[in-house]
C-alpha cells in the first residue's frame, strides 16, 4: 500500500513527465522501427527517401558486432577490413533489400574517423540513411559529438529520413532505460546520451513526423495509412 506521505510525490512526478510533451524532428523523417524489418517498411523507407533509382541510401550497420544475412547466411564482421570479399556480399544484399540502385555502407568505431569532414561527407548527398540493429551504445561511442551526427541533423534538415531498426531506433532518442554499464561488451559508456532526433519522457516517441512499425502496434495495421496525421499514443490504444 502507498502511504498518504508518497502519494503525492508519485502523482506529481507522473503529471511532470506527462507534461513533457515528446516530439520528432522540425523538419525530415523519423521511421522507427521495432527490430525484423519487414517488406512494407522496407518499401515505405525507400518511398520517403525519393524511391527507388533515385534514393540515395546510406547504411550504417555500427552498433553491431558482426551480421548474418542472405540466403546463404554470410557472417561479416565489422571489424573485418573491407578489402574482405563478404562486404561486396554485404554491399549486393543490401542493394537487394532495398531495391535501389545507390547504397553507401558507413561505418568506423574510431570517433576521430566519425568526427572527420571525408567520413561525414558521405552523407551529403543522401536521402536516407538506415541505422541498423545490435547496440545502441555502440552508435553512441562511435558518433555522438561528432560531424557524423550533425551530417546526420543535417540530412533531416533538408526533408531526408533516417530509418532506426532496434537498437538504430533506441539511438534517434533523447533518453533510453540503460542496462548494465559494467558490461562493455552490452552498453557503451556514453550510451545515457542519444543523437537526441526525437525528444520523449519515455521510450515511446509521440510525433506526427514518427511511424511507428513496432508489429505488436496498432500503427502497424494495414487499416491505418503511413501518412496519418494521428500520432499512435499510447502504443496499446485502439487504432
Amino acid at each position: 500500500m502507498v502511504s498518504l506521505r508518497v502519494a503525492p510525490l508519485i502523482v506529481f512526478a507522473v503529471a511532470t513527465a506527462l507534461a513533457q510533451r515528446s516530439s520528432g524532428p522540425a523538419k525530415g523523417i523519423l521511421v522507427v522501427d521495432g527490430g525484423g524489418t519487414s517488406k512494407l517498411v522496407v518499401d515505405e523507407f525507400v518511398r520517403l527517401a525519393g524511391g527507388g533509382q533515385k534514393a540515395k541510401i546510406v547504411v550504417i550497420p555500427t552498433g553491431a558486432s558482426s551480421l548474418r544475412f542472405g540466403a546463404e547466411k554470410t557472417i561479416v564482421n565489422l571489424d573485418w577490413p573491407r578489402s574482405r570479399p563478404e562486404w561486396a556480399v554485404y554491399e549486393k544484399h543490401l542493394r537487394e533489400m532495398f531495391g535501389v540502385g545507390s547504397i553507401t555502407i558507413l561505418h568506423t568505431r574510431d570517433r576521430a574517423v566519425a568526427n572527420s569532414e571525408a567520413f561525414a561527407d558521405a552523407l551529403s548527398a543522401a536521402t536516407g540513411v538506415f541505422l541498423g540493429t545490435g547496440n545502441a551504445g555502440r552508435h553512441a561511442a562511435a558518433y555522438l559529438g561528432t560531424r557524423t551526427q550533425m551530417a546526420l541533423k543535417d540530412l533531416l534538415g533538408r526533408g531526408g529520413v533516417i530509418m532506426g531498426s532496434s537498437a538504430g531506433s533506441i539511438i534517434l532518442g533523447s533518453f533510453i532505460i540503460r542496462g548494465r554499464p559494467d558490461k562493455p561488451l552490452l552498453m557503451a559508456g556514453c550510451a545515457t546520451s542519444k543523437l537526441r532526433f526525437a525528444r520523449s519522457p519515455f521510450a515511446w516517441l509521440y510525433s506526427e513526423r514518427i511511424y511507428y512499425v513496432q508489429k505488436e502496434s496498432p500503427c502497424y495495421s494495414p487499416s491505418r495509412p503511413w501518412n496519418s496525421s494521428v500520432p499512435c499514443w499510447p502504443p496499446n490504444s485502439p487504432s
